[in-house]
């Protein structure tokens, strides 16, 4: 029965790859990490232990990205002034060191969360409100985990994206090697659920997190704060 279960759920799920399928980050994003060649351990076809392997790259570098940047965001939303919003992202952080986010409601969760946030940081910045000398040096130390938050983000959807094309050119070949897998171990359903997610997500979750670098710099810059440690991340957007 149980068998039978995750069969069907699989069904669903690869409606859920059809649906998503064609929809891929920006081509200069394609270009610059050259996601094919990056997947490494992600072929599909024949091997199911391939598939959990891509699966939690793809999940740790989520991880990584969404715990960087909430950090960042935490230090750099509190040199703007916007208390509540620092304290949200604190607890993100918090949130995502005590534990893996093995779940897609959970993952679900923390990325709309961080893109709220850096809606929330780019219009403040938007107001070219001066900073004192503290404030200053809160944004420069938040400069480095928000980018590498960012190039991990960008790895992460760009991954998720092309794992799933390659298992929309097979998706029955696929569903077969995930079923054994699931079989196995359970929670492989719940990791490929979210790589799914991750893989719709990723166009709007990229610009979002390269928009947000970009305006970033421009006032830091503004603010006579070294922007470079943000320079590779908002490359990636090119």
């Amino acid at each position: 029965m149980q068998l039978l279960v995750r069969g069907v759920l699989l069904v669903g799920l690869l409606g859920m790859l059809m649906s998503c399928h064609g929809r891929t980050p920006p081509l200069g994003v394609m270009r610059a990490f050259d996601p094919l060649g990056a997947l490494g351990g992600a072929e599909t076809s024949g091997s199911s232990g391939n598939i959990a392997t891509a699966e939690n790259e793809v999940v740790a570098l989520m991880e990584t990205s969404l715990k960087e940047m909430s950090s960042s965001q935490a230090i750099m939303l509190l040199a703007l002034g916007l208390i509540e919003e620092s304290s949200i992202a604190e607890n993100n952080a918090k949130d995502l060191s005590a534990g893996a986010l093995t779940g897609q409601d959970a993952m679900e969760k923390k990325i709309i969360s961080s893109k709220a946030l850096n809606d929330k940081i780019s219009e403040a910045m938007a107001q070219k409100v001066a900073l004192n000398d503290e404030a200053k040096e809160q944004l420069g130390n938040a400069l480095p985990p928000y980018a590498r938050g960012v190039i991990a983000g960008v790895l992460g959807g760009i991954k998720a994206t092309a794992i799933v094309k390659k298992v929309v050119a097979n998706p029955l070949g696929v569903a077969i090697d995930v079923a054994i897998s699931v079989v196995a171990n359970p929670l492989e359903l719940q990791q490929f659920t979210t790589l799914v997610y991750i893989a719709k997500e990723a166009p709007a979750m990229i610009y979002n997190f390269i928009s947000t670098t970009k305006t970033i710099m421009d006032y830091a810059t503004y603010q006579g704060v070294d922007a470079s440690p943000l320079a590779d991340a908002a490359k990636s957007g090119l």
